[in-house]
């Protein structure tokens, strides 16, 4: 479930009562045009238009046309979901937060992910991705895929710092 030129920007989180809330800013085609608040508080996520009402109705309407979303149930079950804009925000603003943790796990570790895992679901190593690195990946997990590679991104471990005795 994506819009072309749709992101979030500007990313803050707090707790709240009933979870994470957020704040961010709405990107449209790399221009801020409305600011996006979660309360944490287990309520909606509002959407303040901030610079371009049109912009803002217009993006609505794209969220309105989207097809119903599968939503795993956490219990083998899935149902169908209307998107709404919060459905949509809410969502844009967790792919986002999940894409930073990827990569700033990746750059201390190599990141993993085999064909069985469920989505959202990494495995980490702290190693080198050097030809010794990659061997042992291709023995433990042959079709394990490296995410690191996908990226573009690969770990630098600095060597622990040896405890001399005074």
């Amino acid at each position: 479930m994506k819009i072309e030129g749709v992101t979030a920007t500007k990313i803050k989180t707090h707790r709240g009562r009933d979870g994470v809330g957020y704040n961010a800013t709405l990107t449209i085609n790399g221009k801020p045009v409305a600011a996006i608040l979660n309360e944490g508080c287990g309520g909606p996520t509002y959407l303040r238009a901030v610079k371009d009402r049109d912009a803002v109705a217009a993006f609505e309407a794209k969220v309105a046309a989207l097809p119903p979303e599968p939503l795993d149930m956490g219990n083998g079950e899935t149902r169908m979901v209307e998107v709404g804009v919060d459905y949509f925000l809410a969502s844009l603003v967790e792919d986002v937060l999940e894409d930073q943790r990827i990569r700033r796990l990746a750059k201390t570790n190599v990141v993993l992910r085999l064909p069985n895992d469920p989505p959202g679901t990494y495995r980490t190593v702290k190693m080198t991705l050097d030809e010794k690195g990659r061997q042992w990946i291709t023995a433990k997990h042959p079709n394990a895929e490296v995410v690191n590679d996908k990226l573009g991104i690969m770990p630098t471990i600095t060597p622990r710092k040896k405890k001399t005795k005074v």
